[in-house]
C-alpha cells in the first residue's frame, strides 16, 4: 500500500504523483490520441491535419458541455424517459473548464506533432 500512494493521483481529491492536473490528464491524453487518430485517417488530404484536429475539438468540448448544470435542467425530462446510458453520463458528470483547456492542449499538440511528421516526408 506504501507504494501505491503516489500513484493515487487520479482518485479525486487526492495529490498523488501528478497532484492536481491528473484530474484532467484524461482529457489531454484523450485528446492527443483521437485527434492524431483523425488526422491520419484523414491524411492523403490537404487539410488533414486543420479539419482532424478541429473536428476532435469540436466533439470532445461539446461532450463535456453537455454535463453543464444548464443542459441537465434541458435534458432531465429526456433522461426520466429513456434512461440511455448517454443521458446517464450527462445528467451524472462533472463539467470542468480545465477539462475544456486540456482538450485544447491535447488537440494543439497533436496538431503540432502531425506538420513535424509532415515536413518529415
Amino acid at each position: 500500500m506504501l507504494f501505491l500512494a503516489p500513484l493515487a493521483g487520479w482518485q479525486q481529491g487526492s495529490m498523488g504523483l501528478f497532484g492536481r492536473i491528473a484530474d484532467s490528464l484524461p482529457s489531454l491524453t484523450h485528446a492527443y490520441a483521437f485527434a492524431l487518430l483523425v488526422i491520419v485517417a484523414l491524411w492523403p488530404w490537404r487539410r488533414a491535419r486543420l479539419a482532424g484536429a478541429l473536428s476532435w475539438l469540436v466533439v470532445a468540448c461539446g461532450l463535456e458541455c453537455l454535463q453543464a448544470p444548464a443542459f441537465r435542467a434541458l435534458l432531465a425530462p429526456a433522461d426520466r424517459a429513456s434512461g440511455g446510458p448517454f443521458l446517464d453520463f450527462m445528467m451524472n458528470g462533472r463539467f470542468d473548464a480545465v477539462d475544456i483547456a486540456a482538450t485544447a492542449a491535447g488537440v494543439l499538440a497533436a496538431y503540432a506533432v502531425s506538420s513535424v511528421l509532415e515536413k518529415q516526408q
